[in-house]
């Protein structure tokens, strides 16, 4: 079960640095004039604070209808939580590119920042959004979506952070045949009320 667990996460960080790669060149040449919500910082201090806390952490991956559930260590936990880092931390020098949409929603009482490309050939997602609490403006969950092609296969990521509570992300993968398959990680360390420890 350890096995599979370190293979999944060293796959999804590979994954999210080999995407990444190719568009730094036009990026750094720009001047960073973007003034938006410090999400990289958020998600840098998420992954500090979880890992301080040492609290226990579920893994659970889904996956042609199976489902595996075990323990996931400092190390793996880092390695995935990477990925939301890597990406944010990119966004965070290439926001030029982005622009910025709010939505002030009273029934939730919350305000979601949606970011969208207006070069998507050279950004790193194809949105991402960002859902505020509107009295203190604290970051409730933050959803990203990005495509990229590895050899021939289209690979269609979600991931979502949930503050304090734990991260999903789901991958499907198309082949040039038009099968897909879709994979879901989900981790968690602050487990759902009347969910039994």
């Amino acid at each position: 079960m350890k096995g599979w667990t370190i293979f999944i996460a060293l796959l999804m960080v590979w994954a999210g640095c080999k995407q990444q790669s190719g568009k730094k060149g036009s990026v750094q040449a720009m001047a960073d004039t973007a003034s938006f919500y410090p999400i990289a910082n958020f998600i840098h201090e998420q992954i500090e604070e979880t890992d301080l806390q040492n609290l226990p952490r579920t893994l659970r991956y889904t996956s042609n209808q199976t489902i595996r559930t075990n323990k996931l260590g400092r190390d793996s936990f880092l390695l995935l939580s990477g990925l939301f880092n890597s990406i944010l931390t990119q966004f965070s020098h290439e926001k030029q590119l982005y622009k910025e949409s709010i939505l002030h929603d009273l029934s939730t009482s919350s305000y979601t920042l949606t970011y969208q490309p207006l070069q998507p050939e050279q950004a790193t997602f194809e949105y991402a959004d960002i859902l505020l609490n509107d009295q203190n403006r604290q970051v409730k969950r933050i959803n990203i979506q990005r495509t990229y092609e590895i050899a021939d296969t289209s690979v269609t990521e979600h991931l979502s952070w949930r503050t304090n509570k734990g991260f999903l992300i789901s991958r499907t993968k198309t082949d040039k045949a038009g099968i897909a398959n879709t994979e879901v990680i989900e981790v968690s360390w602050k487990p759902e009320k009347n969910t039994p420890l």
